[in-house]
């Protein structure tokens, strides 16, 4: 509650960037630009597909880094 969400970082450097949905791009946007999504080893977001496991864990681990007290 109450996290600054104006970040917003170009998804340019990936390869499948532009594919994100309309409703999504500026939620990730914010995720990269805090560095809590990184993308794939490729390069790649993969917007249409689920994250692994290791995945989220790796976004949650980032966000409690960032945000835990």
């Amino acid at each position: 509650v109450g996290y600054d969400v104006s970040a917003q970082a170009s998804l340019d450097r990936f390869t499948d960037g532009g594919q994100t949905s309309p409703y999504a791009v500026e939620t990730i946007q914010w995720a990269v630009a805090k560095g809590l999504l990184t993308g794939r080893d490729d390069h790649s977001l993969v917007p249409g597909a689920h994250a692994t496991r290791a995945e989220a864990a790796a976004i949650l681990g980032r966000f409690a880094a960032l945000y835990g007290e």
